[in-house]
C-alpha cells in the first residue's frame, strides 16, 4: 500500500490518501479516484460560482452608481451654496 498526503477534492481536508490497485481513497470521506486522474469530477459549483460572480458585479456596479449620484449631489449642493453667497 502506497500513501500520499494531499487535499481531498471532496471534503477539502489535508489527508493521507491510501492507494490500492490503481485507486486512491480518502480516509475521511471515502472519496475514491483513479490514480493518474488529474481533475476531480465536476460538482456543479462552477456554474454557481459564475452566477454568483455576475450578481456580485451587478451589485458592485449598483453601489458605485449610488455613490456617484450622492457625491454629485453633494458637489452640486456645495456649488449652489458658494454661488449664492452662503445665504
Amino acid at each position: 500500500m502506497n500513501e500520499s498526503r494531499a487535499a481531498c477534492p471532496k471534503c477539502k481536508k489535508d489527508v493521507m490518501f491510501s492507494h490500492q490497485q490503481g485507486w486512491g481513497k480518502c480516509p475521511e470521506c471515502g472519496f475514491q479516484f483513479q490514480d493518474g486522474f488529474i481533475e476531480p469530477p465536476s460538482t456543479g459549483l462552477e456554474r454557481k460560482t459564475a452566477r454568483r460572480t455576475l450578481l456580485d458585479m451587478i451589485l458592485i456596479a449598483f453601489l458605485i452608481s449610488i455613490a456617484v449620484i450622492l457625491v454629485g449631489g453633494a458637489v452640486l449642493f456645495a456649488g449652489c451654496l458658494v454661488l449664492s453667497g452662503g445665504h
